[in-house]
């Protein structure tokens, strides 16, 4: 009987070992998490400088530390500390994202090509995150204080729960993370009128809500057998940006989208 195997470099903490895994999905996720640690261990000086002296602020640390696992995946993401974890983020950005490297001279010539872009991305990235975390901090500490029970507060409630969870950032792309801002501050401009006007609120969620449904329960499906990681699909961006040209019209979207087009990309997938 044959079997079909994809084989992944596995981070294996302070080593890299490798294994052949039954689906493609569960390889691409692992071989991504195993390339990042193996430029870790090739760049330990430049690692430890990225440590010190990452853009820091205490509290992003704090509420970094505080998130609740993601409320609808069922596997626990691997995350260390909120600077290993920027870290993991850097060195993916800056090496594996949007890489294919399956050999020895592939890896050398993509840590030769990209690493002097090494600290600039650390800079930048850092930033990224203190800008989300802080903002996300006094935002939640708003909806915290509203009725719980409403329709339109338990939505941004999840909301915010599935874009801050445990680990986040060992699994969001700073290509997403830096749009994060905009995302949280279209939530700020709807919790300005959403109380006064909850009709109009709720007939806005309505538009979403089966795109929502459709996608979240796509995940609950896949996760059953795969290794998921929804922050990889664009749909899931997509819905992100739809909520901002619902709620938040006046703060532009990254891209063009409607209901129309939501319906056209989930039917194409």
């Amino acid at each position: 009987q044959n079997f079909i195997g994809y084989p992944a470099i596995i981070d294996e903490g302070d080593a890299v070992g490798v294994r052949i895994l039954d689906t493609k999905e569960k390889a691409d996720l692992q071989h991504e998490a195993g390339l990042s640690r193996l430029f870790q261990l090739q760049l330990r000086q430049e690692a430890k400088y990225i440590l010190k002296n990452l853009p820091f602020s205490p509290e992003s640390e704090l509420a970094y530390n505080r998130l609740h696992k993601h409320p609808d995946l069922t596997r626990d993401i691997m995350s260390h500390s909120y600077k290993q974890d920027m870290l993991s983020l850097v060195i993916s950005s800056v090496f594996v994202s949007g890489q294919n490297i399956r050999t020895e001279q592939q890896f050398e010539q993509c840590l030769q090509d990209n690493k002097a872009e090494l600290i600039n991305a650390a800079n930048r990235i850092g930033e990224h995150a203190i800008n989300a975390l802080v903002l996300y901090t006094s935002i939640k500490k708003r909806v915290d204080q509203l009725p719980q029970k409403d329709k339109s507060v338990l939505d941004v409630q999840q909301q915010l729960a599935r874009l801050f969870y445990q680990g986040f950032l060992t699994t969001t792309a700073d290509e997403h993370l830096k749009h994060y801002p905009r995302y949280l501050k279209a939530i700020d401009a709807r919790l300005q009128t959403m109380l006064q006007q909850p009709d109009k609120d709720q007939q806005k969620m309505q538009e979403m809500a089966k795109f929502q449904q459709w996608y979240w329960q796509s995940i609950d499906k896949r996760q059953k057998d795969e290794l998921v990681n929804p922050e990889r699909d664009s749909f899931r961006w997509m819905l992100e940006e739809f909520r901002v040209s619902l709620f938040a019209q006046q703060l532009k979207t990254a891209i063009p989208v409607s209901a129309k087009r939501l319906e056209k990309a989930w039917n194409s997938l």
